[in-house]
């Protein structure tokens, strides 16, 4: 008999009002709603910016100690690694690719170049090389580090200790018995609330760009009520797989996905300007390993300009955000490796997919603008940042081709993703629910439907602002549970150990070696 999922509902219902409740006031009065929500990010960035950046540079600089300090050869679970090495850092490399990838690394530098970071000129070279290089930047190496910390943790807690992790709380042993308690529900709701926010942000993005390339491809209008109708045809498609079992369905689409990002890659690299795209990619390399630790300290108290506050901060919140539940499957497709391996390989492939991305995407967007292809300043001023990533897809050989692809590819990650987070939102609000189990129907539809309407609810506030302050304020209770995390961990680990686990095949090849 098929166990019956109750709802927690301590868990589900404070965050479930609270965001609802948020929702309704934007929908109320937008013009209130935007006010308030650029007086926040403002003052949460200028106040609190720097809290961000010491905590992301602490966690790299654990990510290092795990890499080269004593737990380096401890293993995560005994036996062979469940995956091959190369299929294992292709499955980390493909989870990097969403819709919301495509879209910064299309039109992020030019966010750049019209408001440079370091006092340069707007569109002039300087401003042009710190363009090119600190998109790689902030989705490289440096926030990358939040996934080997966070995840480590977790692994040590799910294969040393055999815990279920389904739940934060679960995870952060220096609460004591209170993790089971009052404070492990607080734990958990302040990690609904920040992802909650970071998804938010995430189909704020995704939504226009889908809506501008159906637009193009169709010559349909892109208005908010069709914003709307893709976000309903999103909760539709995974409303209907949850009641007819077509789980594998979005499992196949999500594969789909990763060979059209592959497909979409390649055909620009091949058939785009390669050299102007490889020696763009090489300058940023270069302009962004020169000045790694100018770009990680960056707050501009004296000049003001808000670059760092407005993208830096802004983007280690985003991530702050989604780290537990990405660890999470980082560490479970991980078991039998090493904390040295699990950290090296979540570095380099993640490192390495957004450098594919922002290398070709960045770039060519770059040749568009330099070539007089699109003239992205007038779009983006006139119709938003969306409109001017379609056109810049739009100037690439076979264009009217190419557009579907880009289209299917959008919707597909855009579906595939609220799938994965109302799945574990809803295993997060379960009582008594583990990993081998599914939470209820209800459960996962209505997170869904949640998610829908406050993505709506930021749409009616427009322009990039809003969906910043989503992702900072979210990232701040985040950031509070992503600390007790690994602080659990770190005591735990040095009271009761870290047993080794049972010895390998590759540790044998290795002494031989």
């Amino acid at each position: 008999m098929k166990k019956k999922m109750k709802i927690d509902h301590i868990i589900f219902w404070p965050p479930l009002l609270f965001i609802s409740i948020i929702c309704g006031l934007i929908i109320k009065n937008p013009d209130k709603a935007n006010e308030i929500s650029n007086a926040a990010l403002a003052w949460t960035t200028d106040k609190l910016g720097w809290s961000f950046e010491w905590y992301v540079i602490i966690l790299f600089l654990i990510a290092m100690y795990f890499i080269f300090g004593k737990y380096k050869d401890k293993r995560f679970g005994d036996g062979e690694p469940e995956f091959k090495t190369s299929t294992w850092l292709g499955m980390i490399f493909t989870s990097t690719s969403s819709a919301a990838l495509l879209y910064w690394a299309t039109i992020e530098w030019y966010y750049y170049m019209q408001a440079p970071p370091f006092g340069a000129e707007p569109f002039s070279t300087e401003a042009a090389q710190w363009a090119s290089a600190y998109g790689m930047y902030h989705w490289g190496l440096i926030p990358s580090a939040m996934y080997v910390v966070i995840g480590t943790a977790i692994g040590y807690n799910f294969f040393v200790k055999k815990r279920n992790v389904v739940k934060p709380s679960s995870v952060c042993g220096l609460l004591g018995k209170q993790k089971d308690g009052f404070t492990g529900k607080v734990i958990d709701i302040l990690y609904i609330i920040g992802m909650v926010a970071g998804v938010g942000t995430s189909l704020g993005l995704g939504t226009p760009l889908v809506a501008e390339l159906i637009s193009k491809i169709f010559g349909i209008p892109h208005t908010l009520s069709m914003d709307g109708w893709i976000l309903i045809a999103w909760i539709a498609l995974f409303t209907t797989s949850i009641y007819f079992g077509l789980q594998k369905g979005i499992k196949i689409l999500s594969d789909i996905r990763v060979y059209l990002a592959f497909g979409v890659i390649i055909f620009v690299a091949v058939f785009g300007p390669t050299s102007f795209i490889l020696n763009g990619f090489t300058d940023a390399l270069g302009t962004m390993l020169q000045n790694i630790t100018r770009m990680t300290f960056y707050t501009d108290p004296y000049g003001k300009s808000g670059f760092p506050q407005g993208w830096t901060i802004f983007y280690w919140a985003w991530f702050l955000n989604c780290v537990v539940t990405y660890s999470i499957y980082l560490v479970k497709i991980s078991k039998g490796r090493t904390v040295r391996e699990f950290s090296l390989g979540v570095l380099g492939a993640i490192v390495l997919g957004e450098m594919v991305f922002f290398g070709v995407f960045t770039n060519y967007g770059m040749f568009a603008h330099y070539e007089g292809l699109v003239d992205i300043g007038t779009i983006m001023e006139t119709a938003g940042p969306a409109a001017a990533i379609v056109g810049i897809y739009n100037t690439l050989p076979l264009a009217k081709i190419v557009l579907p692809v880009f289209l299917v590819y959008a919707f597909i990650s855009t579906a595939t993703f609220i799938n994965g987070v109302a799945y574990t939102l809803a295993m997060v609000t379960t009582k008594e629910i583990t990993e081998d189990d599914e939470p209820s129907r209800v459960n996962r539809i209505a997170w869904s439907l949640l998610l829908g309407v406050l993505a709506i609810s930021l749409l009616m506030l427009g322009g990039l602002k809003p969906l910043q302050t989503a992702s900072v304020l979210g990232g701040l209770p985040m950031m509070i549970v992503c600390i007790i995390i690994p602080l659990s961990f770190f005591k735990e680990v040095q009271k009761t150990g870290w047993k080794n686990s049972k010895k390998t095949k590759n540790d044998d090849e290795k002494r031989a070696g």
